[in-house]
């Protein structure tokens, strides 16, 4: 007995390996054409499919998508585990396949695709193409609303889902796939297939930011004034050019802290982790005042101002000597005002003389009501920096501080803060403390980045050779238009500004630098050596 048991487990191995083979040889074969032109390779490379274009979920969804091949190309590759992306030539071959399977099937097989199932294996074929037809539109949908300024939850995904249900489905298939939509009513199956749907289609959990909304014809304007601007600022320089960029933003005395790990809320247990912070404490914001430059050998030189009231800090800081070129000005308000920006830039002025001597400033400035006082532009020529402003509306993405600068910095003071908070013995950051935590974030962040790569991101640098792609995917361009040279007319300039009265814009555009008034003793003329 032993022996005859020995010999049929002999034979069911090797049955179980005919069957593999043949499972093999039966797969379909599709013929693909090298990727790039110059590739070299011994003919068309060979890709087998195990599910086949013929397969009846792959006819269901092209007939279910009105014949659409893209979209059933899409489903044959993921139902075969093959990348879309490699080779380039893929989507095309498995489209034309899809195709020639549906002309090549019986007629009677087209007529009877959405009949009732009469066994499990075509009740799982009929659902898996209902629920890619489904997600596909569930897909588009989303992207409308999205468009919309709409971020849908998961209780209206599930009932859009529900209703996208193709109607051609049997009644039974259509019950299947309302039910796994709906996960029985339970949070958590509902959670597992939106998680599943972002992961194949390219989405993430977010909020949908609420800003400004410009028409695309006028955001591209604005752009393209801009980048004339600047393209005469570098043609119009007789001295190597240094590019600088300020902006203000808030921090808090108390950083928004990092996600990381706390104990659950049990009764054995320590109560819910939190940082202990007074009223005043968790409303107090400071404005910083950041510049950055193109120049990796200038910036560790440059000033980056806090402005304070004077009563969070104290009258005067009792830390000597901040590091990373912070100063704390104290004034009636943490707000930053014309005032304020004029000390700025004659201070500026006092350092980029001595830090980059004889070269032509630049200054990038947005186009806030502070910014725009004609007291700037004064102070600006007497200081011999010449101010460029940013068009209204597109900071965000032209700005290469906001761009590139404050998130990262603001992520590096709340690590640091969170740093010294663990090390401390009660949690507690005093302010001179605070005050050296944010000098280190500035010294850790400022002189260790290139920014020069963030000038030529925005088109500030090189001629918009370097421009993003995403910059340009922003304007609805494929490629970068052609910019004309010469300075912006009036009415282009006009489009960057806001709308306001009494400004003179080509004042800023035709800039003159003041000559240098000889110094006089006595009314008579004193000759130096220079």
């Amino acid at each position: 007995m032993a022996h005859v048991g020995a010999e049929l487990q002999s034979m069911t191995r090797r049955l179980r390996a005919l069957q593999r083979q043949m499972s093999r040889r039966s797969r379909a074969a599709v013929a693909l054409e090298p990727s790039k032109p110059e590739e070299v390779v011994d003919g068309p490379v060979t890709v087998f499919l195990k599910v086949p274009p013929h397969a009846r979920r792959v006819l269901a969804v092209f007939e279910l998508t009105g014949r659409n091949a893209t979209l059933a190309a899409r489903f044959l590759a993921a139902q075969n585990g093959l990348d879309m992306r490699e080779p380039t030539s893929l989507p095309q071959v498995l489209a034309a396949a899809v195709e020639h399977a549906y002309l090549k099937v019986p007629f009677q097989t087209i007529v009877g695709l959405f009949d009732p199932p009469t066994c499990p294996r075509q009740r799982r074929e009929l659902f898996a193409a209902g629920c890619f037809v489904a997600q596909s539109q569930l897909c588009v949908w989303l992207l409308a609303q999205n468009k919309k300024g709409v971020a849908p939850g998961r209780r209206q995904l599930v009932a859009e889902a529900c209703s996208l249900v193709p109607k051609e489905l049997p009644r039974e298939v259509a019950t299947m796939l309302e039910k796994h939509w709906q996960g029985g009513g339970r949070t958590r199956s509902q959670r597992k297939w939106l998680r599943r749907f972002r992961l194949n289609f390219g989405f993430r959990l977010g909020r949908a930011r609420a800003q400004a909304v410009m028409p695309l014809e006028e955001m591209r304007a604005k752009a393209c004034a801009f980048w004339r601007w600047m393209n005469h600022v570098h043609a119009d320089s007789s001295a190597p050019l240094l590019l600088l960029n300020m902006d203000e933003t808030s921090v808090a005395l108390k950083p928004t802290a990092h996600v990381g790990t706390v104990g659950r809320v049990v009764a054995n247990q320590a109560p819910k982790a939190i940082a202990a912070a007074s009223l005043a404490e968790m409303r107090a914001r400071f404005t910083l005042m950041c510049t950055i430059c193109a120049d990796t050998q200038v910036q560790p030189l440059l000033p980056q101002i806090l402005l304070s009231n004077g009563r969070t800090l104290g009258k005067k800081p009792k830390v000597d000597k901040l590091r990373g070129n912070l100063l704390v000005w104290n004034q009636k308000s943490a707000w930053a005002c014309h005032a304020t920006l004029r000390k700025y830039i004659s201070l500026l002025g006092s350092r980029l003389s001595e830090a980059a001597p004889g070269r032509e400033y630049v200054l990038l400035l947005d186009c806030a009501p502070s910014h725009l006082h004609t007291s700037i532009r004064r102070q600006a020529k007497l200081s011999h920096i010449r101010l460029v402003y940013l068009p209204s509306g597109l900071t965000r993405s032209l700005q290469p501080a906001d761009t590139d600068l404050f998130a990262r910095l603001k992520s590096r003071l709340s690590e640091l803060y969170c740093l010294q908070q663990s090390r401390s013995v009660d949690g507690v950051i005093q302010p001179d403390k605070w005050l050296e935590i944010l000098s280190s974030a500035l010294c850790s962040v400022l002189p260790a980045v290139k920014w020069s790569k963030a000038f030529r991101k925005v088109g500030a640098l090189n001629g918009q050779t370097e421009v993003c792609q995403a910059l340009l995917t922003e304007f609805g361009w494929t490629s970068l238009p052609p910019i004309p040279s010469g300075p912006p007319s009036e009415e282009e300039t006009k489009a960057i500004f806001p709308r306001r009265k009494n400004i003179d814009v080509m004042q800023y555009v035709l800039w003159k630098q003041p000559a240098k008034r000889p110094r006089l003793y006595k009314g008579k003329v004193i000759r130096t050596l220079d």
